[in-house]
């Protein structure tokens, strides 16, 4: 048997040893602690720097909305301005003018300049209101079916043609597609320098690359039409600011309004003119240069 000392000496360092193992366990399971706490502190710090630069990016995009809102802003100012200004200088010459004529006896006259001015707007009136017509002629062809579009039509009716072999829907088409070229730079010349100059040219060119699209060359037309109609009726304004800043009375502009479509004339001629509207429009020209205003 074993005596008192050796089994002291047996189990007291036993003892130490599952002691030690216990201490041991419990330092693991402090360190997983402890890692886990740290693991936990640095997704909060990630999902805290996630939510800064979420925060960061709407305020940029806050402030370029801004910026462009505020551009915007100053661009339409500008051109509200630029629009205003022909006329509160036609309207300045306008006071003056009155002042001065009614200190004189004798009939108001147009300037030699002011007189070229006045043509060269009335030609460019008279322009417009042929545009109006011959865009509705097309438009009107293209509702009552004697013009027709699309991906197999187009090529159809240009085989007609270059065949001898066309009918009223093929020469339509042809008048069509020669006519659009000349009415583009018109209309485009029409608006240049005014509000409705980009719509124009965004119009025209949606026009030309869905010519095979009916619904989009009707919507199209329309729209230019209703663009080309600003542009008429700034033009026959115009017209009476000049004669109004020299006194002059308004001048009756029925007879370019009643000058027929170029679209379905007889003797077309070059640029788009016929007879009987080259000889009205000389008709108002001789009765402006007679004086008789």
């Amino acid at each position: 048997m074993l005596n008192a000392l050796e089994l002291y000496r047996k189990y007291g360092q036993q003892d130490r040893a599952e002691a030690v193992q216990a201490q041991q366990m419990a330092d693991q399971q402090a360190q997983r602690q402890f890692q886990n706490q740290m693991s936990m502190v640095q997704l909060a710090q990630q999902q805290q720097a996630r939510q800064r630069a979420m925060q960061q990016a709407a305020q940029q995009r806050e402030q370029a909305m801004m910026q462009q809102r505020n551009q915007l802003g100053t661009n339409a100012q500008l051109q509200r301005e630029k629009m205003s200004q022909a006329e509160r200088m036609f309207k300045d010459r306008l006071q003056q003018q009155r002042e001065l004529s009614n200190a004189k006896a004798k009939p108001a006259q147009l300037p030699a300049s002011a007189l070229k001015l006045q043509n060269e707007t009335l030609e460019e009136l008279s322009i417009a209101d042929s545009q109006e017509k011959d865009l509705g002629k097309y438009l009107s062809q293209l509702n009552e079916g004697k013009l027709e579009l699309g991906f197999v039509a187009n090529p159809v009716q240009e085989a007609k043609n270059y065949l001898n072999a066309a009918d009223d829907k093929s020469s339509n088409y042809a008048s069509f597609r020669a006519g659009l070229e000349k009415l583009r730079n018109d209309s485009l010349r029409l608006n240049k320098g005014v509000q409705t100059e980009g719509d124009s040219q965004r119009a025209w060119n949606e026009l030309f690359q869905n010519v095979t699209s009916e619904k989009v060359v009707k919507d199209r037309l329309q729209e230019i039409m209703q663009i080309n109609k600003r542009a008429k009726a700034l033009k026959a304004m115009q017209v009476d600011l000049i004669r109004s800043n020299f006194g002059v009375e308004p001048l009756d502009k029925s007879t370019i309004e009643l000058m027929p479509a170029n679209i379905g004339a007889q003797q077309p001629q070059q640029g788009g003119w016929n007879e009987q509207k080259e000889r009205r429009l000389q008709e108002l020209r001789n009765k402006l240069g007679q004086g008789q205003r």
